[in-house]
């Protein structure tokens, strides 16, 4: 595995010390150890800020977390659920309606003043019609008697939306090329051209990708290998492969968000090592090796086939 050495991994410039903070390949609210210290402190702030913040924010980013009830493990017990936006939209009156873990609609209160005296309560409960009706009673200064409520009732309908910020998933894919392949390549690796290009994406300033052409690839198989075969939600992972000539950094968040961009366009060797994180237990770094997670993918299988007795 390379020494941490001079050059930034991010910037390329000859800035490391020695005594770099850690920087989290993968963001540690998603429940990963992995680090690296090959990152100068400027730029570890930086992307912190600037690409992880972002990222994490993605819409199917908090799916991804909200369905495997991963938890920012460094908030400990202040820690709370990421809301999936799958589970919450608007009316087309515009109330918020959110569901709770039983799937009941929850409608966010809201008091809205008609003009004229008038008010309209939008709540989900008599209970919470009734605190809203005492804040309108303290606002005015009035007393609200029954006979001058007229209630509705509504059944209402969610639109929901989701949108995905492609740029933001392929500059933090970028990062994680960045991080891992400054610590399997030698140094002169950081100033080379695939090095560069990712750093390029990293910071947003390249075309991405000639016209028609995806960003990246998601591989159907890994060595002759289903690529779901591989996966054990709601972990992640990262290993190498040898794809077009080339070889892939291969990022599996959350044992379902799977991107691969290209690391190395030299012919030299395909690194072995991988890792396999648990995000509900982030003690480790996870390293292993791509042989080790085709033998579990094997075993998997395996266990899964059906038995079939002789007659």
């Amino acid at each position: 595995m390379a020494e941490a050495g001079k050059i930034c991994a991010y910037c390329g410039q000859p800035v490391l010390t020695g005594d770099e903070n850690p920087e989290h390949a993968i963001p540690a609210a998603l429940g990963s150890s992995l680090t690296v210290y090959t990152v100068c402190d400027p730029c570890n702030e930086r992307v912190g800020k600037e690409v992880d913040q972002p990222f994490l924010e993605d819409e199917w980013v908090r799916v991804h977390r909200s369905d495997s009830g991963v938890i920012d493990p460094r908030r400990g017990r202040k820690g709370r659920p990421v809301r999936s936006p799958l589970l919450e939209g608007y009316t087309d009156d515009g109330d918020h309606v959110s569901l709770d873990q039983s799937g009941k609609p929850r409608m966010r209160s809201r008091i809205i003043d008609l003009g004229d005296g008038k008010f309209q309560i939008r709540a989900d409960s008599d209970e919470e019609m009734e605190r809203l009706k005492r804040r309108v009673e303290s606002r005015t200064g009035k007393t609200i008697t029954d006979e001058k409520i007229t209630r509705h009732s509504t059944n209402p309908q969610i639109q929901g939306r989701l949108m995905v910020n492609t740029l933001l998933w392929l500059r933090e894919a970028a990062k994680i090329g960045l991080a891992v392949g400054s610590i399997v390549y030698p140094e002169e690796w950081r100033t080379g051209p695939d090095a560069e290009r990712l750093r390029e994406w990293l910071n947003g300033e390249d075309a991405l990708a000639p016209p028609g052409q995806a960003i990246g690839l998601e591989p159907g198989q890994v060595a002759g290998t289903p690529i779901e075969t591989i996966i054990t939600e709601p972990e992640h992972l990262i290993f190498f492969q040898h794809a077009a000539g080339r070889t892939m950094v291969v990022i599996v968040l959350l044992g379902s968000a799977l991107v691969s961009l290209p690391v190395d366009t030299t012919g030299a060797v395909v690194p072995k090592i991988a890792w396999k994180l648990d995000p509900a237990r982030p003690k480790a770094n996870g390293e292993t090796t791509f042989e080790a997670l085709m033998v579990d993918a094997a075993m998997r299988i395996v266990s899964e086939s059906p038995v079939q007795a002789d007659d």
